[in-house]
């Protein structure tokens, strides 16, 4: 009976033991046979070039098939010239190859006796479906010791999971390696961003004045740990899509808007460390910085080398050459002048070969085609003498070959170049003598972060460093001008926002003349900034009106020049800037030129674009029904704009001048019907705050008011809510959300800033400074965050 038992229980075990072998053998087959024979099993690469994670080529475990090009799992090829390579250690017959990679790629596997010279062994050719896919080939012919990957064609998102090559086809072929489940790169560099606000976010909160420093360096030790594992996973992700970019913007504009609640309006008890939250602001602030710049990843093909590019040739094939050759193209000839140069330059192409492409006729801003204007096409190279007719089609085909011939017709259904003459003036002294290309492009590119460098170091003198850091921020993180336009590497695209900084910055330091000066100039380059020197006259006019009303009479001259002698002196620069560059212009081209300036902005003005933020697209939207919808609903907006002006009025009456001229910035889409980038300008909201006396009473120690500290949270508020605009692909509906939220702060600001408020007490006269809750201005010194003087 034991024995019996004993026996039952001993083969029981025997065939667990066996069952287990059975088991583990066939795991074992199953892991092994894609990479039984695998002649780059294990191996590691020879030298390599714009790769990133190379061991995982060679590791025997592929992706989950249609994964997402960027798992964190594959091997990343930065463009068409990255290549890994693999020495074999001896000269092998080649007969079979395997690789999962992005689906809609070329991958060309080269083969080698010497590492110098490849010839191609085999190319995987795209397929149908999306994301991670295998390809293989069992009846290749080739040997050789050295093997080099590459990528070429599609999207130029090149990433490879597994690269195996055999000998001869396996038995089992294709072969099944093991699967792994690996998050995209951009999923975990989202995941990374939120954990690094939110790292950012808990130090605001446990670094109170008086904290231990063993508890404030363990708070700061998180933010840095989650900062690297967010810079791991930013390269990791590289390059990275709009979404990730944008989410970074979100992100550092919710932190900056958690630092100022918590300095501002936390408790006395619960004082907040000014030092850990300016750091904070800066950081924040250095990254919306880079998120103008993209964070740093091309946005651009450029298709003559097959690589990333940083030109925005989009924007700078109309721009550069009509700046460079206004005199022949004006505002009209830039699309039938670039038809012409590819003819010229093209013997393949002829007017009749592209017929049927479609461009804007620049005089009646109507789509057309080229069949529709041939006589114009032919003859305006008649506009341009023999060499500058040479010259023009040399420069035209640096952008057709860098943008493709494919983007460089398309390009043409643009409106144009839009500046004014004055613009242009500028704009031609730049490149006259240049020749197109992607170092004259990409130096002169360069002049728009220099300018803004200034400006912001010029409002850090004059307003503070949380001011300029708060305005730096708005000025990156926010998303009105992304979607669809991007100036980042165009020329002198944001000149206008510079000089309306630094005219805001004169203001403030009692500069009338030098800041009439530079306001006039952005004026001069863009038109809308007129409205802030509208905006700095409201308080001159409500006095006007006050002492008219009071006197029953106008005042004499020489009492406005005493009592208003800083808005006379604001318009007196202004003035003499206008006719300087009118007169330079109208010299440089002809006074005929603004006359066309005003015939294209008018026209322009009158039409539906889906891209534009108004208050007529508000309440008309951007459709082809946009004119019939903004008759049926005038009474609607004639309120609108009253209700806004009003508002604009009574808020500016009795501001100081820089203020007043800010103030009179949220009238441009009002009144004007402008594009998204326009909007850019709400970085300069930020600077309507007054910074409070960090001396003397202790309800002076915060900052700013309340009131303007809500200003601020406003603004940053709404970069963070954009966020959510951009995950809206319907480009319509994305602007009329855009449209909506800014609207919405336009409103909210000025309903704050109408209303008393109790601790910032604002005063009349267009040029003093407010009094602040009892302590007179005159006693008030105001200081930087350093403790510098302020109006340097």
């Amino acid at each position: 009976m034991c024995e019996g038992a004993s026996a039952a229980n001993t083969g029981g075990v025997l065939r667990l033991l066996i069952a287990l072998v059975l088991l583990l053998a066939s795991g074992c087959a199953t892991q092994s046979r894609g990479t039984d024979g695998d002649l780059l099993h294990g191996r590691a690469p020879l030298g390599s070039s714009l790769v990133d994670g190379a061991a995982k080529l060679t590791d025997g475990v592929v992706n989950t098939r249609g994964d997402d090009w960027s798992s964190s799992a594959a091997m990343l090829l930065r463009s068409s010239r990255a290549y890994v390579e693999y020495d074999l250690g001896r000269r092998v017959p080649l007969g079979a190859a395997y690789v999962q990679a992005d689906a809609n790629d070329f991958y060309t596997l080269s083969v080698s006796d010497d590492g110098t010279h490849f010839k191609t062994l085999w190319r995987a050719q795209p397929i149908g479906e999306a994301g991670l896919q295998p390809r293989w080939a069992a009846n290749l012919h080739g040997t050789g010791r050295y093997l080099r990957l590459e990528a070429s064609g599609g999207d130029g998102r090149y990433s490879a999971t597994e690269l195996a090559v055999y000998a001869h086809a396996p038995a089992a072929f294709p072969p099944r390696f093991s699967v792994r489940n690996a998050a995209p790169a951009p999923e975990l560099l989202r995941s990374a961003t939120l954990v690094f606000g939110l790292a950012l976010v808990l130090f605001l909160l446990v670094a109170a004045e008086g904290t231990q420093w063993w508890l404030s360096a363990l708070a700061a030790a998180m933010p840095i740990y989650a900062g690297v594992r967010w810079l791991f996973a930013l390269d990791a992700a590289w390059p990275l899509a709009p979404r990730e970019v944008s989410l970074v913007r979100g992100v550092v504009a919710a932190v900056a808007g958690v630092a100022v609640v918590r300095e501002v309006f936390a408790p006395a008890s619960w004082k907040a460390n000014r030092r850990v939250v300016i750091g904070t602001l800066a950081v924040c602030g250095v990254l919306a910085a880079a998120c103008f710049a993209n964070l740093g990843t091309a946005q651009y093909v450029d298709h003559e080398h097959n690589a990333p590019g940083y030109v925005h040739n989009y924007d700078m094939r109309v721009y550069y050459p009509v700046a460079k050759y206004f005199n022949e193209l004006s505002f009209d000839g830039l699309y039938d002048a670039s038809v012409a140069a590819y003819i010229d330059d093209d013997p393949h192409v002829s007017v009749e070969s592209l017929r049927n492409v479609a461009l804007r006729d620049l005089r009646s801003h109507s789509m057309v085609h080229v069949s529709d204007v041939a006589p114009r096409i032919k003859t305006v190279k008649t506009r341009f003498s023999p060499a500058r007719w040479r010259e023009f089609v040399g420069d035209m085909r640096y952008f057709r070959l860098n943008m493709g011939p494919h983007d460089y017709l398309g390009s043409m259904a643009d409106h144009g170049g839009n500046a004014t003459p004055a613009w242009f003036a500028v704009a031609h002294l730049v490149f006259a003598r240049t020749h197109a290309s992607n170092g004259t492009l990409l130096a002169t590119a360069l002049l728009d972060p220099l300018l803004m460098l200034i400006a912001f170091i010029a409002i850090w003198r004059t307003f503070g460093v949380r001011t300029m850091l708060i305005a730096l921020i708005v000025f990156g993180a926010n998303d009105f001008y992304m979607f669809g336009t991007d100036w980042f590497g165009s020329t002198l695209r944001a000149d206008w926002m510079a000089y309306l900084a630094l005219g805001a910055c004169a203001l403030k330091t009692q500069r009338f003349k030098l800041a009439g000066g530079l306001i006039g100039m952005s004026a001069m380059m863009r038109a809308f900034p007129l409205l802030a020197l509208v905006g700095a006259a409201i308080p001159a006019l409500w006095w006007l009106v006050r002492d008219t009303s009071r006197r029953r009479a106008l005042p004499r001259w020489r009492d406005i020049l005493r009592e208003q002698r800083p808005i006379v002196e604001v318009a007196g620069g202004a003035l003499v800037v206008a006719v300087g560059m009118f007169a330079l212009s109208s010299i440089m081209f002809s006074p005929g030129a603004w006359v066309s300036w005003l015939q294209k902005v008018s026209v322009l003005d009158a039409s539906p674009h889906l891209n534009h933020i108004s208050l007529r697209g508000l309440v008309a939207g951007s459709g082809l029904a946009e004119a019939r919808l903004l008759r049926e609903r005038l009474p609607i907006f004639i309120a609108g704009i009253l209700v806004f002006s009003t508002l604009v009025v009574v808020a500016a009456r009795r501001r100081p001048l820089h203020q007043a001229a800010l103030l009179g910035l949220p009238l441009v889409p009002v009144l004007f019907n402008p594009a998204n980038y326009y909007s850019h300008l709400v970085f300069l909201y930020p600077l309507l705050a007054v910074k409070l006396s960090t001396r003397g009473e202790r309800h002076l120690s915060r900052p700013v008011s309340r009131r303007d500290a809500g200003i601020w949270v406003l603004w940053l508020g709404v970069c963070a809510a954009q966020y959510g605009t951009v995950l809206v692909h319907d480009v319509g509906l994305h602007f009329d959300l855009a449209t909506a939220l800014l609207f919405l702060a336009l409103a909210t600001m000025l309903l704050m800033l109408v209303v008393p408020e109790a601790d910032a007490v604002v005063v009349a006269g267009s040029g003093a400074e407010p009094e602040r809750a009892g302590v007179p201005a005159q006693l008030e010194p105001r200081t930087d965050d350093s403790g510098a003087t302020g109006d340097c």
